[in-house]
């Protein structure tokens, strides 16, 4: 989380954290506000290196991601 906080503090963009996040508080300078939407949605990215296989468990998760996405809702 400290690294989005950076990202922020430094202008490249916004991130969206836990209203508990510790590090929202530690930042004076920067402002929260939280989502209000009762559907909020947002995109996710899963991040690997090239040409690099993954753990078992690693796959596994992938595997349970993928299905948990696509038993949700489309989007309208």
């Amino acid at each position: 989380m400290m690294t989005a906080v950076g990202m922020v503090r430094a202008g490249l963009g916004l991130t969206i954290l836990p209203g508990s996040a510790r590090e929202i508080r530690a930042e004076p300078a920067l402002r929260s506000r939280p989502i209000a939407a009762p559907r909020f949605r947002r995109p996710v990215s899963l991040i690997k290196k090239a040409n690099r296989t993954l753990p078992a468990a690693s796959e596994l998760f992938l595997t349970a991601l993928a299905q948990a996405f696509a038993a949700l809702e489309p989007a309208p």
